[in-house]
């Protein structure tokens, strides 16, 4: 449809563009036609002028007639000649009759009548009458049978006003012939065809009327213009139908094209329209999480102005509904409100002197500041510079319960201290007071079991008295570890280390020369192993560090269910691998019943 409509705008508007051209042509014609008409009229008159002021014509024409004079001057042998547009020549007297005259090949005598349409009479009398001092010239359309003149006239009129001449002047009337040769000459210098004069215009032609000196048209002088926007519409036509095939094939291509596109717009819009969607969404709930959170968000350019900024920002700050504007700088909001909302600021004292470290992963504020507001509470105001220093990200937070939960955690540490020193105090104290009836308990349990001063002969009071001195050495030494523990933590325990033999554990020392005895009699006997230890907490140590090296694996008991000492995974292993696991992994054959520990570890 469009391409039809475009085709027929084509059309029509070199059609009208071609009558545009014609309508022009026409126009430019009938200018041309007038400019040709006016032209010949005024070269009529100036002729016309040119003879009628003239002394001789007032002596020869008005005061005596002389025909001789006017066969010599205004016949065509000699007008004529000087003038070849000049078709024919009148010299009229006061009473309007022929003095002298010729048309064509045809003269005139004197008193002869012409039966001329158009108003002669009328042209001779105002020529006649114009004239003063000097002759005026007219002009007007005259017919005479079938042929139409064109007519200039001037009164004859004396150059130097000789006093005998008559009150009635002659005019001398001048005649340009509308025939077929004037049209000629006129249809090649105007480019125009078919130039005639006619009664009427005929239909497709162009004409001007010729109007007489009566006022009424003697006839109409028509012709054809030049069409130039007919031949353009001719020589286009061809043209014009191969462009507009050659659009309609690009037109279909086009419109494939165009639907390939449509297709594909279509499923990116689709596309685009979904990311917006979820864009939007995002947006509206990255906008929701902003908003809820605790802490305030503000967001600034590089100048320091306002670009966004959540709830909790202006909750905060307690700014008045509608203050907060993009384009404004915080730091004169935050003047204003330090010197009429109430706020001050103060030091963090901690912060200043001894900035917290960076966690891994988090970003060092370049500006901290806090303030308290009226009410009391703390706001820590922190900046961070955002990437490509495209502008600034203010975080504000509420510390009041952050820094009452501080003085909570000191107050409770100061307890906890004043707490465990009382403890240590009371354990001291209490120790000191249990060791002293302790140490009699002990002593004289003793002097009773070795039965210094008698013997006991009931063999169950000196199990008693065995069951009680253990029972005294048990409970002096939770009393020695008590205050063991109470040193630890003040950090007031001192240990003495001295170089012991390791086989002392067993509970005996064998002499000099069983042990060398026994050594000599051991094959591959090896020297005991040492180690720097407090002899006086040995009976507590030991057992705590023999079980320690039980439960890591490095301590394995020799005798019949040796393996069992292995640690879990070991003892699976022995058995997937089998004998190869056995003879990489044997212990060392010793007798039944001891422990060894690698000497390596």
């Amino acid at each position: 449809m469009l391409f039809g409509i475009g085709v027929g705008a084509v059309f029509g508007l070199t059609y009208l563009g071609g009558i545009g051209l014609d309508r022009e042509a026409a126009q430019t014609s009938l200018m041309e036609m007038s400019t040709q008409i006016a032209d010949r009229t005024k070269d009529l008159e100036s002729i016309a002028h040119d003879y009628a002021w003239w002394d001789e014509a007032v002596q020869n024409l008005a005061v005596n007639f002389s025909p001789d004079w006017a066969k010599a001057n205004l016949g065509p042998q000699t007008v004529t000649a000087s003038y070849p547009q000049v078709a024919g020549t009148l010299a009229i007297d006061g009473s309007n009759r022929i003095l002298y005259g010729f048309i064509g090949r045809h003269e005139f005598v004197r008193g002869e009548g012409l039966a001329f349409a158009g108003g002669f009479t009328k042209l001779v009398d105002d020529a006649r009458s114009r004239a003063t001092e000097a002759p005026v010239s007219v002009h007007a359309m005259v017919r005479l049978g079938d042929v139409v003149y064109l007519a200039g006239a001037a009164a004859v009129t004396s150059f130097n006003r000789p006093p005998d001449a008559p009150a009635a002047r002659p005019v001398l009337v001048m005649l340009t012939a509308l025939d077929a040769e004037t049209l000629n000459a006129i249809c090649m210098a105007t480019r125009v065809e078919a130039l005639k004069t006619a009664p009427s215009i005929e239909g497709g032609a162009v004409g001007q009327p010729l109007i007489g000196a009566d006022g009424g048209t003697v006839a109409y002088l028509t012709w054809v213009p030049p069409r130039p926007g007919q031949h353009l519409i001719e020589r286009l036509l061809v043209p014009i139908a191969l462009v507009t095939l050659l659009l309609a094939a690009l037109c279909a291509m086009a419109l494939d094209q165009i639907l390939r596109v449509r297709r594909a717009a279509e499923s990116y819009a689709d596309l685009v329209a979904a990311k917006n969607a979820s864009l939007q969404q995002a947006a509206g709930l990255l906008g929701v999480t902003i908003d809820s959170i605790d802490e305030g968000i503000v967001v600034l350019t590089r100048d320091g102005e306002i670009r966004h900024w959540n709830q909790t920002y202006e909750r905060m700050w307690n700014f008045p509904p509608g203050i907060l504007k993009v384009g404004l700088k915080l730091q004169e909001l935050i003047e204003w409100k330090l010197l009429q909302g109430g706020y001050e600021q103060v030091d963090d004292e901690t912060w200043c002197d001894d900035p917290p470290p960076p966690r891994r992963g988090e970003r060092v504020p370049i500006r901290r500041r806090l303030y308290r507001e009226p009410r009391g509470r703390l706001i820590e105001s922190r900046r961070f510079e955002m990437p490509d220093g495209a502008g600034q990200i203010g975080v504000t937070r509420d510390l009041t319960d952050v820094k009452q939960r501080e003085q909570a955690l000191i107050e409770a540490r100061e307890t906890a201290v004043i707490a465990n020193q009382a403890k240590s105090e009371f354990l001291a104290n209490v120790s000191h007071e249990l060791r002293t009836p302790l140490n009699a308990v002990i002593g004289f349990s003793e002097v009773l079991e070795v039965e210094l001063y008698g013997a006991i002969e009931n063999p169950r009071y000196r199990s008693y008295i065995r069951d009680i001195r253990k029972s005294g050495l048990h409970l002096l030494s939770l009393i020695n570890d008590i205050l063991d523990f109470s040193k630890i933590e003040a950090g007031k325990l001192e240990l003495r280390l001295e170089l012991c033999d390791c086989s002392d554990c067993r509970g005996r020392r064998p002499s000099s020369q069983s042990s060398s005895a026994e050594a000599g009699s051991q094959p591959g006997h090896r020297s005991p192993a040492r180690a720097a230890e407090d002899p006086g907490r040995r009976p507590r140590g030991l057992p705590r560090l023999a079980q320690s090296a039980v439960e890591c694996g490095e301590v394995h008991a020799v005798g019949r269910h040796r393996h069992l000492a292995l640690p879990p995974e070991r003892r699976r292993r022995r058995r997937v691998h089998g004998r190869r696991y056995r003879h990489r992994h044997r212990p060392r054959r010793h007798r039944e019943g001891s422990v060894t520990v690698r000497p390596d570890r």
